[in-house]
This record gives C-alpha cells, structure tokens and sequence, in this order.
C-alpha cells in the first residue's frame, strides 16, 4: 500500500459507537499555513507520509503525551490519517491514568483544546520569513498540550461514552482490536522516549545555529539560557569534551572534575600523620596529627568566536554541528593546554610551571623539586643521559605508577639523540604497533605548549611525573553559545563560551628538568 491515509484510515464517524470512554478528534498540523509562534515555518502537504507508513509497517503509532513530556503518557491514537488540511488525529484518553483523567476533565471543560507535534525534520529549506519550509519529518510524538504553536491545531470533538453492543464491519473492528492491542504492548514493553530525545536535541541545536531559532517541538519552549543563548547540548558537549581531550595533552593525564559552581575547595595534604605499634595492654602514647590546608580552584571563562556567512549555514548540505565542534575544539584546546602548563592564575587556570620551586634535593613538600642542567638551553656535554635518570629517580616511588615525560618538541628531538653510553642504544625508544614511545620505561607526551629548547635561552622543557595526582583540572558544567548576526555582517559570529580551572595539587608528584646555569 503506497499511502498511510489509504492503509490505516478509519473514518472518524465511527469512533461514535467504539466501547470505550475518552476519545477526541483534531488536527494536529495544518499544512500551508505558518506557525504562529517564534519559528513561522510551513509544512507541506505529504511531509508526515513517510514517517507515518513506517510506523504503519512496524504496526506502531507516535505516542500520545501531556504537554510533551515524555515521562507522561496519557493514552493511545487510535488514527492518524494526512488529509488535505492537515495530520488528522484521533485518540483515546487512558482513564485509568490519573493525569488522562485530568486532561479529559480539562478537555470537556473547553480548558485546553490544543494539539501539537514533536518530531525532526528530514528534508527543509529555508523560507525567508525566519523559518523553515519542511518537506519531510520524521515524526516522534503527538501532544495534547495548553498553547499550540498552530492556532488550528486544536481538538474539535470530545466523546465519552459508555459501553454498548454495536456492531461495525468485520475488518475494521478488527483492525482496530489488533492496533490497540500493540499498542497496549508497546506501552509495558517499549522505553518511548530515550530513544528520539538525543536526536531532538541534536535537529534543535542545527537549527538555533542556521536560523537564530529554537528547536521543532512545537508547543515547547526552547533550552535557552538566561543569557539569550543557547544550551548546548549534551550530546554535542560531549562530543566537544571529547575533541579537546583529544587535543590537549594535560587533559588526557591530568585528573579531571565537573562542577557547578564558580570555584571548589580541595584538600591538601602536606604530612601524613604518625602511627605506632603496641600489643594488646600496651599504652598509645599520642601520634603527631597530619597537616593538612584548604586549596580553592577557581573556574574562569574560555571562549571562542567562529563565523560563517549565511549563505553557507543555510546550505543543507554542511553539517554545521562538525564545523562548530572541530573549530572550537581546536581552539580551546590549544588555549587550554597554554594555560595548564603556565598560566599565572589571572583570569586563566594556573600553570604548573608557576607553581613554587625547590632544587630536587630539598625534598620540600609545597615546592616542585627542580634539576637544573647547567646549560642555557641545551644538555651538558659530558653524561647529558644522566639528567634525565636522575630527574627519574628523585620522584618517590609511590607516584611512579602512572607517570610519564611531558616535553616540547624541540626538547624530545634533543632527547631522542641521546644514547647510553655503556651500551650505544638510544634511550628513546619509538613505539611500535600503535602504542607509545618510551623514555626510560615511561611513556612521552609531546606537548608543543611547553617551553622550546633553544641554544642560549633557559627554558624548562621537560617534565616528569604522575599528573593524576600532581594536577587537578575542574570544569563547570555546560557550555553556551550565542548567535550574533549583526557585528560582523556579512559573516554570523558565534560566542562559544565554555569555565574551566586548574591548578597543582599535589607537588611532590611532578619534577622538572631547567636548562639553565
């Protein structure tokens, strides 16, 4: 059957003698004529086809929810046919559902008549009014709910009706019988939400970024922010955690916390407080308690400002969510990465390489031990390979586990030259198969964000140590975006804005190696 309405209509009249209590009829969607909320988009005649004859193929129905809330179904449509005013619903009320009863009360009371749809568009373009003229949807569900996006979407007749012996025609009751009893399985065995709601929020995204408008669920308000932007969402902020993680090395080996607040309070612990043995009579003298202080983090805001023409936003063809994501990933990261490594903590995280120094063998608990190499920018010429052993060596061996080198460019291309002196083997070595090279036993992060080593200049290039424990990143949750079409016209700037903090934790955990005298 090539048509929803010819496969699966039954024709409206004859709801007036199904057995059952709290039906209604209306329309759902009106074709040709705009919205009259924010979006003003159209929707042609034949958009909800597709969709509807899927569902008919799988011997499914949208769902019939209160205020489009997915948590709330209320009943079941018992037909969904296109005619050529519009998406023609009919539904039956689940009495048995305290909120159906509540909306049927409301129905017959004239207190709320309005009807109105979620779904994602498939086939759109733009209309020039600020909308959208839609072509083809995949439809997601149908609601009841107080304020309709359409003004004629709205429910024209409300039955309630008790029981009664009449008879219909052999197959069209029996159609009927067969789809309530679907659907009432759909209802004990189906999750009919988690489903569509990632892709809801993905379609509304795309479309806040082309348009300035929120996203298609008519009938429900945008995720806006106070702001007058827009909540990115959780989704698309994952996945753009997950491009920057990528691309910044101290992501990947620091520790790592989410937030919601400006700032979080850390504890740290300076000396670890005594303990003794005795046997069972024994008297404890008094232990030394631990000295511990309070670290506060800070979360400051990072931001980067993308643009595009209109021209290209509006071309369907460009995944504009990949355009955002790989632009501000990039941007942010490198950002970020500058920051972890030596922000002085105005306005921006504070960098490891600010954090209070101490030479390596004063073993001094607040301050990160520091070898010097007695060279401005360069290893000494007789046993260079011994600095780095020695950098090894001085971090305690309870943060070994887990730690590795973190250096600059320039400074691996001076260590991968190094070789031991006994043997002739570089101590470099590459690594093969995917897995990482290794210095020393220990994994290298190439890290361009570190200071170069160059001949002449003292840098502090090269690093070692646990970062987990060393180094604590702390996130706020949820990023924004606001869309500004008018400060750089032609182009459409986009002010991504995202608050993260950092700072080190845990001193003895991380050394550094300074080419200076």
């Amino acid at each position: 059957m090539s048509h929803i309405k010819h496969s699966m209509a039954v024709q409206p009249l004859t709801l007036k003698s199904i057995t059952e209590m709290g039906h209604f009829t209306g329309y759902a969607s009106v074709f040709n004529v705009p919205d009259q909320d924010q979006d003003q988009d159209i929707i042609l005649p034949g958009a909800f086809s597709d969709s509807l004859q899927r569902y008919h193929n799988k011997g499914k129905r949208p769902k019939l929810l209160w205020q489009h809330d997915r948590t709330a179904p209320i009943g079941q449509w018992t037909e969904i046919i296109e005619d050529a005013h519009g998406l023609k619903v009919t539904g039956k009320l689940l009495l048995d559902v305290a909120q159906a009863r509540e909306v049927y009360t409301l129905l017959q009371e004239g207190e709320i008549d309005g009807l109105s749809i979620g779904f994602i568009s498939q086939k759109h373009q733009p209309n020039g009014a600020g909308g959208f003229t839609i072509e083809k949807v995949d439809l997601l569900e149908i609601s009841l709910v107080t304020f309709p996006a359409h003004h004629q979407a709205q429910v024209h007749r409300v039955k309630h009706q008790a029981l009664n012996n009449t008879c219909h025609p052999f197959n069209q009751q029996k159609e009927i019988i067969d789809m309530t009893q679907i659907q009432n399985t759909e209802i004990q065995e189906r999750p009919a939400v988690a489903m569509t709601h990632k892709q809801d929020k993905e379609y509304g995204f795309a479309s806040f970024v082309r348009s300035g408008q929120g996203w298609h669920q008519k009938g429900l308000t945008t995720t806006a922010d106070a702001r007058g932007g827009h909540l990115i969402p959780e989704i698309l902020h994952d996945k753009l955690l997950s491009d920057i993680e990528a691309l910044s090395p101290l992501r990947k080996l620091a520790r790592t916390m989410q937030i919601s607040s400006s700032s979080v309070d850390v504890l740290l612990t300076h000396s670890i407080a005594d303990a003794g043995w005795a046997t069972e009579l024994d008297d404890r003298a008094e232990t030394e308690a631990g000295e511990i202080s309070k670290l506060r983090i800070n979360v400051h805001e990072i931001y980067a400002k993308p643009r595009a023409t209109q021209k290209l936003l509006d071309d369907a063809k460009v995944d504009v969510e990949a355009w955002l994501i790989r632009g501000v990933a990039d941007r942010m990261a490198r950002m970020e990465t500058a920051a972890f490594v030596n922000g002085d903590g105005n306005n921006k995280p504070t960098g490891f390489l600010r954090h209070q120094r101490c030479d390596i063998a004063e073993h001094n608990p607040q301050a990160i031990g520091t070898l010097n190499s007695g060279v401005d920018g360069d290893f000494p010429e007789q046993k260079p390979a011994d600095l780095l052993i020695d950098l090894m060596q001085s971090l305690k061996t309870k943060y070994l586990r887990g730690a590795c080198w973190v250096m600059s460019r320039s400074a691996m291309a001076a260590v991968r030259k190094l070789k031991d002196p006994a043997t002739g083997h570089y101590l470099w070595q590459p690594g093969l198969g995917g897995s990482v090279s290794t210095l020393l036993g220990y994994p290298v992060e190439v890290c361009d964000e570190m200071p170069a080593l160059q001949g002449g200049q003292a840098a502090t290039a090269i690093a070692f140590g646990n970062f987990q424990e060393a180094y604590q990143i702390v996130d706020r949750s949820g990023m924004h975006i606001l869309r500004d079409p008018y400060s750089a016209k032609p182009y459409v700037e986009f002010y991504i804005t995202k608050r993260t903090g950092g700072a080190v934790v845990n001193p003895e955990a991380l050394k550094l190696l300074s080419f200076q005298t």
